[in-house]
């Protein structure tokens, strides 16, 4: 995510703290971006049981084992640009 928001990170502090969920995720409609949630450090035992004993270890599945919080942003470049996410050297070149 090379175009981190600064704005949209300190709203989503700001909510966060006031919240008792285990993690908050940033949502547009229907899709989430869980690599951009703020995660309580309460969760690491909840989350090392997890990936120990599940073959299968989508993050959307570790969230049914938690309180979660979704935080509903507007669709617009701004929060297009800030979830872009880079995964492989043709994402980077395109990214800059």
């Amino acid at each position: 995510m090379p175009y981190l928001d600064k704005e949209m990170i300190l709203n989503q502090i700001e909510r966060f703290s006031s919240c008792s969920a285990d993690i908050l995720i940033p949502k547009v409609n229907e899709y989430v971006e869980p690599l951009h949630a703020i995660y309580r450090n309460s969760i690491f035992g909840t989350l090392d049981d997890y990936l120990s004993h599940k073959k299968r270890s989508a993050v959307r599945d570790f969230l049914g084992k938690v309180k979660v919080n979704y935080m509903d942003l507007p669709e617009s470049e701004q929060t297009k640009r800030a979830f872009t996410n880079v995964n492989t050297p043709d994402d980077a070149e395109n990214a800059v």
